[in-house]
């Protein structure tokens, strides 16, 4: 088993393991083909995450595999489906996980805090699994958790936060999930995205074939005045997509009295200009994983598979694994990059 491992900050391995020889009544053994890297993964390997992670790990919580063994008990797939899986091991049982398995009180994230999928082949418990069918390819399977992170956020909106005019700041893989899913799963008339990177927003039109509306922020006169803050033409709702401090403030800036901020970034201490919230009476939602909309996910990614194939900008072999976490960043215009077992 050829195992990837970020043993310490900056440093990245690629080792043999001994496959696990017998499964759980419940456990599933997958040969894993491809695993996308997350900003997470990025910021573990250079020591900057800042949620918790650990050292040793093998990192990785974006994929799909194939089924190849199944244990005794197990009824939700079978040896040869295509499948992925959970970024978080949560229990199920307790208060949170009623709410929201994503808060369970004792989660751990595959690929941060426990291994993750970074390996030809791996053993997970079948409530973590989730069959994607053997129509979608395993390039845009590897794309559902991404997906489900930003339908998941998405979900949590009413309709009242959508009949407006909404903006998506962050034209990463959960910012092009949260486009695409307002655009064509809520059905969104007013739809604006941002990026300060001009090439991913062409990048998005060559590949949805539709020219979309940009926005480009200005601070010459945000907040100098109420008349400023109450002014029309501010965002019934932001999708803060990018996790930069920077975008959070702009997407309180840019919001409309009693407008919806939703946001997916891990921001670690920031400057927040937080006073924007009570005076534009404002709501703001945070939102974390992907747990409970991934069958969703899955049947959106498979309605637009020829769109969110093209999202995978750079492909490495597993044995170019270090120049796949160095490399692949130096492109600005890299959207997602998939390593390939």
């Amino acid at each position: 088993m050829q195992i990837i491992c970020i043993e310490a900050p900056g440093k990245i391995v690629l080792k043999n393991g001994r496959p696990q020889e017998k499964l759980g009544r419940h456990e599933v053994r997958v040969h894993i083909k491809r695993v996308g890297l997350c900003g997470s993964d990025y910021k573990l390997f250079d020591g900057k995450y800042d949620a918790p992670g650990t050292y040793p790990v093998i990192p990785g919580h974006e994929w799909s595999g194939e089924v190849v063994e199944t244990g005794t008990d197990v009824i939700k797939v079978a040896a040869g489906d295509h499948v992925t899986g959970d970024c978080s091991r949560y229990c199920g049982e307790c208060s949170n996980c009623k709410q929201d398995k994503n808060l369970c009180q004792d989660i751990e994230k595959f690929g941060l805090t426990v291994d993750g999928f970074l390996r030809s082949e791996a053993v997970v418990n079948e409530k973590y699994i989730y069959n994607t069918g053997k129509q979608l390819s395993f390039k845009v399977g590897a794309l559902a958790e991404p997906v489900a992170v930003a339908y998941h956020a998405l979900s949590s909106l009413s309709i009242g936060d959508i009949t407006g005019k909404v903006l998506v700041t962050g034209c990463g893989v959960i910012g092009i999930a949260a486009y695409l899913l307002l655009k064509y799963e809520f059905k969104v008339k007013d739809l604006y995205i941002s990026d300060l990177n001009d090439k991913r927003i062409n990048w998005l039109d060559s590949i949805t074939g539709e020219k979309t509306q940009r926005y480009f922020y200005s601070t010459k006169e945000a907040g100098k005045s109420y008349n400023s803050m109450y002014a029309e033409g501010g965002f019934k709702l932001v999708c803060e997509m990018s996790g930069s401090p920077a975008a959070f403030n702009t997407a309180l800036e840019v919001s409309a009295p009693c407008g919806t901020v939703v946001t997916t970034g891990l921001y670690g201490q920031c400057s927040v200009n937080a006073g924007l919230i009570t005076m534009k009476r404002l709501t703001v939602k945070g939102s974390i994983g992907g747990t409970g909309d991934f069958e969703k996910s899955l049947e959106f990614c498979q309605k637009y598979q020829d769109i969110f194939r093209h999202v995978v900008t750079s492909e490495y072999s597993y044995k170019d694994c270090k120049d796949a976490f160095i490399q692949s960043r130096m492109d600005n215009s890299n959207i997602k990059t998939q390593i390939v077992f």
